[in-house]
């Protein structure tokens, strides 16, 4: 990730709020990266998923509910 090389201080919004603002040895990464991809969001959004396909024979949700529920 080209920000961790020049940067030392690093401020992530989600919808134009401050969702995290840290310096560089603060957090992994993993977590920055974590974080600039929507973080618990994410995993929500992943989880949520997961728990349709199980209920739907291993099937994913059509594109129209994913793009549904990531426009909120």
């Amino acid at each position: 990730m080209h920000a961790m090389a020049v940067g030392d201080h690093f401020a992530v919004l989600i919808r134009g709020a401050i969702a995290a603002d840290f310096r560089k040895h603060e957090k992994t990464r993993e977590e920055i990266t974590d974080l600039m991809a929507g973080g618990e969001t994410m995993a929500d959004l992943e989880a949520e998923i997961e728990n349709y396909m199980d209920e739907h024979e291993g099937h994913p949700p059509p594109l129209e509910v994913v793009e549904e529920r990531t426009s909120r």
